[in-house]
């Protein structure tokens, strides 16, 4: 930037006389380019910048995040092989919308985990999830009454409050053990907030909150569905969480 017979260094922006002769030089997209004495100016504004592009191989290794996608599908009677889903991850995309949205889910949940949480991220990720599962008018809280074996679910009335309210909590867990952050889980599905895929929704967020609080990658295994993970859903109480 010029100024009455100043030049100002494109480096460390400090302005230079012009009769001190700043180095100069055209750039790449043809603008011109000037530097002061020191070097080191010109040798840091060329370096490459470091990319902002999310990388989600800095939290989960490729085989991890298969089996994820793999075991939360199956544990709703969704098979495919552990092959597919690899692909599907490293590919970014994939033609089973099964796949494909457990991918894009996967990956909102780990550029977001560090984020409270709120109803509309839970809603967008549950949105990047079912895309191509369910028609547009179901990718949202739901507006029926739903049953999960016996029990009869929250009304469509109480779900916005009865969700506001989970992430409220959420946001005020202060180093919680990995038993309580499996609670979460199971009050999320207790509130069953949509019309379809609120277990893979939930261990989804149920990951969110393992990166989010330092416990880091794990998985819930379709083969202990039966004698560990459905047995705790009759149990779960939500009054008694709340408080």
């Amino acid at each position: 930037m010029k100024r009455l017979n100043c030049i100002t260094c494109d480096g460390c922006k400090k302005v230079i006389p012009t009769d001190l002769r700043p180095i100069s030089v055209k750039s790449k997209a043809g603008k011109i380019l000037h530097f002061c004495e020191n070097i080191e100016c010109q040798e840091n504004y060329n370096k490459p910048k470091p990319s902002k592009k999310f990388d989600p191989s800095t939290l989960i290794r490729d085989d991890q995040a298969a089996e994820f996608i793999t075991e939360s599908n199956a544990i709703e009677a969704i098979e495919y092989p552990f092959t597919v889903a690899a692909m599907g991850w490293m590919e970014k995309q994939h033609k089973v919308p099964e796949i494909a949205g457990q991918v894009s889910a996967l990956n909102y949940t780990l550029k977001n985990y560090k984020k409270d949480l709120n109803v509309d991220m839970v809603i967008r990720l549950h949105k990047n999830l079912m895309k191509g599962l369910l028609p547009p008018w179901y990718l949202g809280i739901r507006r029926d009454w739903v049953r999960v074996g016996d029990r009869l679910c929250p009304s469509p009335a109480h779900i916005h409050p009865m969700l506001q309210k989970w992430c409220d909590k959420m946001n005020t867990l202060k180093n919680p053990t990995e038993e309580e952050i499996w609670q979460t889980h199971l009050a999320y599905e207790y509130i069953h907030p949509f019309i379809d895929g609120n277990g893979r929704s939930g261990r989804l967020l149920w990951l969110w909150l393992r990166y989010k609080f330092g416990f880091g990658y794990s998985c819930v295994y379709n083969s202990n569905k039966f004698d560990f993970y459905y047995p705790q859903f009759s149990t779960f109480n939500w009054d008694a969480w709340i408080l």
